[in-house]
């Protein structure tokens, strides 16, 4: 039984990790809970980008901001006329500090705006179905999230996000930074062990879901791993097909292949598309 219509966000890159354009449809087979899918919709890169800048301002980030804010500057320059970025902040409350916008003077802005909050619980499951869910309703176009954050109080509603995430379109990357109270900083713990036993897991989760990435920061410099995103955005494929409806409620496994053997690829690791096509009904 077939269901609604899914975009499936890809990177490709080479073995020497170059992102790789110029593919065509017939370069990728993609099959959802075991079945083969045929592609009905494709496109490189050439769809505006929809970016929400997702930022904890709890306490914790007051030694970090001012890097933040010149890596998210550079960022936001580097996007295209058409494209449209929008700044969400949580800590003791979830604020859209500036919806959805090509305007990159009201971005920048927004983003001076920002101080860190003494305190906070961190609510970025709220943060995040708050994007998803109504700031990127009926947006079209590639969609994307960038949260910056310590995951020190990352609470509630975690399920609930990453039900959104697999059943949705919007690609997360996550950027982390340690800091002197909680994560890698001063800490004997490796990322794997983080990701494993900490909330640090979460935002790996969350990237994994979306064929995002976890990347970290040292505190001080942002500036690489946003230019790592802009890179992969630039580049990225957006396949589109109708994937098997899920006998038992559970998301489906997507198996997307390449073609060719000698590149790589990225993508969401399950889906759990959200509704069925109504019937083909013949008309009198």
């Amino acid at each position: 039984m077939k269901t609604l219509l899914v975009n499936l966000p890809v990177i490709v890159s080479d073995k020497q990790g170059r992102h790789v354009s110029g593919l065509k449809p017939e370069d990728f087979k993609v099959t959802s809970g075991g079945v083969s899918n045929e592609i009905v919709y494709f496109s490189d890169a050439q769809m505006p980008l929809n970016v929400a800048i997702v930022l904890d301002e709890t306490g914790s980030v007051s030694g970090v901001l001012g890097g933040i804010r010149k890596a998210a500057k550079q960022f936001v320059s580097r996007l295209e006329p058409d494209d449209q970025c929008m700044v969400v902040t949580f800590g003791d409350k979830v604020r859209v500090r500036q919806p959805l916008t090509s305007n990159k003077n009201k971005i920048d802005g927004s983003l001076n705006s920002i101080r860190g909050i003494p305190g906070g619980i961190g609510l970025m499951n709220q943060a995040i179905l708050e994007v998803v869910r109504e700031q990127f309703a009926g947006v079209t176009g590639r969609k994307a999230i960038i949260v910056l954050t310590d995951a020190g109080e990352i609470v509630n509603r975690t399920r609930t996000m990453l039900e959104e995430l697999i059943e949705g379109d919007t690609v997360v990357y996550s950027i982390y930074y340690p800091t002197t109270t909680f994560g890698l900083k001063g800490s004997k713990q490796t990322l794997a062990e983080l990701t494993e036993k900490t909330p640090v897991g979460i935002l790996s989760r969350m990237a994994d879901v979306t064929a995002g990435r976890l990347l970290v920061a040292d505190g001080s410099d942002f500036v690489s791993q946003f230019q790592t995103i802009t890179d992969e955005l630039k580049k990225m494929y957006i396949l589109g097909f109708y994937p098997e409806e899920s006998t038992d409620g559970k998301a489906n496994n997507i198996d997307l292949r390449l073609v060719r053997t000698d590149l790589v690829l990225r993508t969401k690791s399950a889906i759990r598309p959200k509704a069925k096509l109504k019937p083909n009904v013949p008309s009198n």
